[in-house]
């Protein structure tokens, strides 16, 4: 993808290197367990290659409806996510629909993701800037 990854950077005014590094924050999302590696989100890259742009390509593909309704329900604010959290295995095992908080249903969906894990909580965040 060297030549997609360059052209993105020479619209962007950055350096290949710049581009990489952002690339990797706005899209090295996803983890599928406490000791996965870094998962780019397919969609997004190829979105963001494609249109030489580092846009929200994720959130603005769905209608999140029942998610704001979770979020809500759970009067929680989104942006504590940002800066991550302590969740426990036992909070993503239980089914969507007898969750007792969001959580499940956000990393199902692919808006959090696991950061950390320090072997007794795991450490959710947003998954795409």
């Amino acid at each position: 993808m060297k030549p997609e990854i360059q052209a993105l950077a020479e619209k962007q005014k950055l350096t290949y290197e710049e581009v990489c590094e952002a690339l990797k924050a706005q899209y090295d999302v996803y983890h599928f367990s406490e000791n996965s590696p870094d998962v780019y989100n397919p969609f997004s890259l190829i979105n963001a290659l494609a249109d030489k742009s580092l846009s929200n390509y994720w959130f603005s593909t769905g209608t999140p409806t029942i998610l704001t309704k979770l979020i809500s329900k759970y009067d929680m604010d989104p942006k504590d996510f940002d800066e991550g959290g302590a969740a426990t295995q036992e909070m993503f095992d239980a089914p969507t629909e007898t969750a007792t908080n969001p959580i499940p249903m956000l990393y199902q969906s692919g808006y959090i993701t696991i950061k950390d894990y320090d072997g007794v909580f795991l450490h959710p965040a947003i998954s795409e800037q």
